[in-house]
């Protein structure tokens, strides 16, 4: 898996993401996450919510519910995937990475960062620094997900991603 566990804000490479971060933990108090409910969204700087995402697990499954999916990525890929399953993603191979990234953040119960690159729908090579934090409503276990992506045209398109009209690809 090539993501890493994010312990500080100082952690993570961009400004945006850091800020986000900070305000996760403030919220979480002594627990290991905060719920959705502690979580204002509108209090994320705004150059980020554009590309952030709110997550709900599926329980019993391995797919997960959109329940907010920020206009950067309606931009990026050309669809809205606001209240529609992961499993509906049409990228080849992004399925199988999120699934797995995703389920790292509820097995662990820890933030992650990972650094991803994909050729979208629109023939755009782009790496994302994405940042996973989990949430829980039980205190027990995380049944949601924030996901916050600061992406960057890919000047180094190397791999799969150049041979396929689209494909997503774990990078480092």
């Amino acid at each position: 898996m090539a993501s890493t566990i994010v312990k500080e804000a100082e952690d993570l490479p961009f400004p945006e993401l850091r800020a986000v971060f900070s305000y996760w933990r403030a919220q979480r108090g002594a627990h290991f996450a905060p719920s959705w409910d502690e979580i204002d969204m509108m209090t994320f700087p705004p150059a980020i919510l554009p590309k952030c995402l709110a997550i709900d697990a599926i329980p019993d499954s391995l797919d997960f519910r959109f329940r907010y999916w920020g206009t950067g990525f309606t931009e990026l890929h050309g669809y809205d995937l606001t209240g529609k399953l992961l499993s509906d993603i049409s990228l080849d191979g992004a399925v199988e990475v999120l699934q797995e990234q995703y389920q790292e953040v509820m097995e662990h119960r820890l933030p992650r960062m990972s650094v991803n690159r994909l050729l979208t729908e629109k023939n755009l090579h782009i790496k994302n620094t994405s940042v996973r934090l989990p949430l829980s409503t039980d205190r027990q276990t995380v049944d949601k997900l924030i996901s916050l992506v600061v992406s960057n045209f890919d000047r180094d398109s190397r791999g799969s991603a150049s041979r396929r009209a689209t494909a997503y690809v774990v990078s480092e």
